[in-house]
């Protein structure tokens, strides 16, 4: 299920130990280049919060295979 608003995005990923989690970018302000980035993880019902700090200078990088 996506949640994400028009300007946030999320990362989901399985780690080694099988445990999914989330990592969601928000804006933290719109005037500012500040987000929150926010952990989560799956625990098999929902999505369980681990933490958030603020990050500023965010840049998205792909690649295509």
């Amino acid at each position: 299920m996506d949640d994400t608003t028009q300007d946030e995005f999320q990362i989901t990923y399985t780690d080694q130990s099988h445990t999914t989690r989330r990592l969601r970018f928000e804006p933290r302000d719109a005037d500012a280049n500040e987000w929150w980035r926010i952990e989560v993880v799956w625990t098999g019902c929902r999505w369980r919060p681990v933490g958030r700090e603020r990050v500023t200078n965010l840049s998205v990088e792909t690649t295509q295979r």
